[in-house]
């Protein structure tokens, strides 16, 4: 079974479209292949921080379900 640690720039680069949606292609890619997607715990605050500048407090909430129900987070 392959298992991949997703970094919080690929995140950001994939919420932020920063790459021209690479990032975002890779992300739907591997998810449709049912891999196993680890984030560390730290990543969920960092991407929170990160987002308040562009989003509202309820697309920040929703997005970070999204990324519990896709990835284990380890910690």
């Amino acid at each position: 079974m392959i298992k991949i640690f997703i970094d919080t720039n690929f995140f950001l680069n994939a919420i932020l479209d920063r790459d021209e949606g690479v990032s975002k292609s890779v992300l739907v890619f591997l998810i449709e292949r049912e891999i196993k997607l680890y984030i560390c715990d730290i990543t969920i605050s960092n991407i929170a921080y990160i987002l308040r500048k562009e989003f509202s407090t309820t697309e920040i909430k929703e997005i970070l379900l999204d990324i519990e129900r896709e990835f284990k987070i380890i910690g």
